[in-house]
């Protein structure tokens, strides 16, 4: 599987919008790596993990096809993970690279896209350009050249959580959760594989443990990725990728980021990463 990370910030981005913090005026200083979109992630050009609003833009800096996207996987309905408006563009799109696009989530991603588009407009989206698939916790929904099982996260009602299999490979994307409700342990710990790669929520940086709930930190990330360790689910080859992060709570760089994720042989993301599976 080809993975590529196109935002890797928390809702407010980095730098945010109408912050002068320390992390964000460095961020607007230094550029590269230090400027973060809010979190999406591409898998082989034709499945996409969460629809935001920096959708658009995401395709034109890094030259995505974005017709050639045939998977929308939505984790929640917060805004910066689920901003539907811009789906409303498939009708007035020529020469799509797919003509068939399916939406994918629990049953709240589709009560929101129908609040938010109105009734009408939503029936049209799904009556010829959308077909919406409902997920269900732990049950396995094979589309495409795909396999996805959704966990419970702990954040938002109605959140989830995915392992995404292809080829033989397996992603645990792990963002916008806590500490991770042991019903997903049980679960894994009947798996019986394990991940080559795990996606995994930084939001809290390098403060301590157990600070806050709904999102995680880098040491909430290590204890939760030790029991996954303890579960089977994580071995000497799987690698961790830390992500979704907060201005507020990260070190005044990508550098320094890096830095503190060091000790736990723990990658970075940022913008436009790439990783080969």
């Amino acid at each position: 599987m080809k993975v590529k990370i196109l935002g890797t910030a928390a809702c407010e981005g980095v730098p945010a919008m109408y912050c002068n913090c320390e992390v964000c005026v460095n961020a607007r200083k230094l550029g590269g790596k230090n400027l973060r979109a809010r979190t999406q992630t591409l898998i082989n050009n034709d499945l996409l993990i969460d629809f935001n609003n920096d959708t658009y833009m995401n395709g034109q800096r890094f030259g995505i096809d974005l017709s050639a996207i045939k998977y929308y996987l939505i984790t929640h309905t917060h805004l910066d993970h689920f901003a539907p408006f811009d789906l409303c563009n498939l009708p007035d799109a020529k020469d799509r690279t797919v003509n068939k696009t399916y939406l994918l989530g629990n049953y709240d991603v589709k009560e929101y896209f129908v609040r938010l588009l109105g009734e009408m407009r939503a029936e049209k989206m799904f009556n010829n350009f959308i077909e919406f698939i409902e997920l269900n916790a732990f049950e396995k929904t094979n589309i495409g050249d795909y396999s996805i099982i959704p966990l419970n996260a702990y954040h938002k009602k109605d959140s989830f959580i995915y392992i995404i299999e292809s080829n033989g490979k397996s992603i645990f994307y792990c963002l916008d959760t806590g500490k991770l409700p042991q019903e997903d342990f049980d679960f894994m710990s009947k798996y019986n594989k394990i991940f080559d790669l795990i996606l995994i929520d930084c939001t809290y940086g390098k403060v301590e443990a157990d600070k806050y709930g709904g999102h995680l930190s880098l040491y909430d990330g290590v204890n939760q990725i030790a029991k996954m360790k303890d579960v089977g689910v994580v071995g000497e080859k799987t690698k961790v990728v830390l992500t979704h992060f907060s201005h507020w709570h990260i070190p005044d760089s990508h550098e320094g980021m890096e830095k503190v994720a060091s000790e736990f042989n723990y990658a970075v993301s940022y913008d436009g990463m790439e990783v080969e599976l």
